[in-house]
Formats: structure tokens, sequence, C-alpha cells
């Protein structure tokens, strides 16, 4: 799947010359488990025959309809034609949470990913808390815990067994952050920070699951844990 952009102006000035038009839209982005011949700078000029023009809605549409696509661009003075094949993005939708002591963790969505750069299914946090403002959206990407690299929800679940039993463990995180100031104008920025979780036997746990179109909740119980 990839993460498209409309051509910078400097971009579109030279490739006006070769195509005498603004058609076209540049490739920023391939997820890294996606196998096709775009490159990270192509510039995506027709698809099915089809001439695109900077407009995401057509483009969505076009490849909607197909399972399979042929495309032409054009790449460093070169034009070319491929066909590849597309995926449905519903396999990017959310169908896990994680609720542990007021702190919602789950797996990176398709907007998520395309708006962080993040790889697809990567675990994010989020935090309830009762100062949190309609002008500040933020969402936290875990990159570690307690040292352990995690990349993805289930490597954390797979391994929350292990993290409760040491009852005290730490997040690694980054802080995606956006500000929606008075004059409509949108801010972001990024930060790390550490955080320290604690569980124990008073600790709620509790997993949501998306399953044949309903969503299923159930407790996580930690009687019987034996804490390091």
């Amino acid at each position: 799947m990839l993460q498209f952009s409309l051509l910078p102006a400097t971009e579109l000035e030279k490739y006006e010359i070769f195509f005498h038009t603004n058609s076209g839209i540049c490739v920023k982005r391939i997820f890294l488990d996606y196998d096709n011949e775009l490159e990270v700078g192509d510039v995506v000029w027709k698809i099915n025959g089809q001439l695109l023009k900077p407009d995401l809605y057509y483009l969505q549409k076009i490849v909607n309809l197909n399972d399979n696509i042929l495309i032409d661009v054009f790449r460093v003075n070169q034009y070319m034609k491929y066909s590849i094949k597309t995926f449905d993005i519903t396999r990017f939708q959310i169908n896990k949470i994680l609720f542990i002591n007021g702190t919602i963790f789950y797996p990176s969505g398709i907007l998520t990913t395309l708006l962080f750069g993040v790889d697809p299914f990567s675990l994010f946090a989020k935090t309830i808390s009762s100062d949190s403002t309609f002008s500040e959206v933020s969402m936290s990407s875990i990159i570690k815990v307690h040292n352990i690299r995690i990349n993805s929800f289930d490597d954390f679940f797979d391994a929350l067994p292990n993290f409760i039993r040491m009852q005290n463990f730490t997040l690694q995180k980054i802080n995606h952050i956006f500000n929606v100031g008075f004059n409509q104008q949108i801010s972001f920025h990024k930060s790390v920070e550490f955080v320290c979780m604690h569980i124990d036997n008073s600790t709620q746990i509790q997993l949501l699951q998306y399953i044949n179109n309903e969503w299923i909740s159930s407790d996580i119980s930690l009687n019987g844990i034996n804490y390091e």
C-alpha cells in the first residue's frame, strides 16, 4: 500500500516540460511488507489508462474497482508501465484493543500508519486523561517495553505475561501531538517519553476483539500470577 501526496510545485515545473500537464501523484512512502515495482519519488500519471489529476478521490475510485491495475510511471526522465496488485486496506482495521489501568493499547490502523509513517500494526497507546482538550490530539507509538523492542501489538500481547510478572516495567514511547490554534493553523510535533507502569492483583486488564462484526470483551485474570 502506498502513501500519496500532491507533487510539489517545483517538481511539477520540471515534469511539465516532458508531459505538458500538472497531472500526477508522487509516491511518498511504500509499506515495508508490500512488494511491487514502485519506488519512493515515482510519479504515477495514469492508472488503467486514465490520466490522474491531483485528486485522491478519483485515485481511490479507480483502485477500489480493480484487484490488479496498470500504472504509467515517470521516474528520473524515464517513462515506464507496471502491473501491480492492490489489496484490501481493511486488513489494517483495528480489531484488538487492550485496557490496562486507564491506558488503551491498540495496533495502528491505516490512518495512523500513513499519518505518522510507522509500520503497519505498530503498537499505539492512549492514556485516558481528564485534562485533555479539544484543541490538542495526541497519540503515542510504543517503541520498547522494559528495553525490549516491540514491533507490533501482537508482540506486546504475547510478552504481556512476562511484563505482568515484573509488576513494574517501563514504556519508551514517541508522542505524536497535533495542536489546533485559534487561527485554525495546525502544528505537529513529536517527543520521546519514558513512563513506568505498575501491575498488581488490583489491576484491571480487559481485551476487546472484533470478531464476526461485533466487539467481544474478555477480562484477563491475574489470579495465580507469580510475581518476580
